[in-house]
C-alpha cells in the first residue's frame, strides 16, 4: 500500500493538479488494519487512494471476512488421487428405538 500510494502522490506532485492529499503511515496502517479486520472503521483515505490501493483494500476486506485459515486450506490443501472423493464423511453406528 506504501509503495502505491507513495508513487501516485509524485505523480500528483508533478503534474498541475492543484489539490491533493498525502497520507502518513499511520493513516495507511489503519486503513490496512482496520479493512483486514472488518470493523467498518475508516479514517477517510480510501476515497483517495490509488486503482490499485482501492483494489488491496478490497482485496484485504474479502481475506479478512473469509478468514486467513480458511483461504490457506482453500488453496493449499493436498487432493488425493482424482477418483477420489475430496470430502470425508463420519461413520457410526445409531441406534434406534
Amino acid at each position: 500500500m506504501l509503495i502505491s500510494e507513495i508513487s501516485m502522490q509524485e505523480e500528483m506532485y508533478t503534474s498541475e493538479i492543484a489539490s491533493y492529499r498525502t497520507f502518513t503511515f499511520m493513516d495507511i496502517f489503519f486503513e490496512v488494519i482496520s479493512a483486514f479486520g472488518t470493523v467498518g472503521l475508516s479514517l477517510g483515505v480510501t476515497g483517495g487512494l490509488s486503482t490499485i490501493g482501492k483494489i488491496i483494500i478490497s482485496l484485504l476486506m474479502i481475506i479478512g471476512r473469509l478468514g486467513p485459515i480458511t483461504i490457506s486450506i482453500a488453496l493449499f490443501k493436498n487432493h488425493k488421487e482424482k477418483g477420489e472423493n475430496i470430502a470425508s464423511y463420519p461413520k457410526g453406528n445409531i441406534l434406534v428405538g
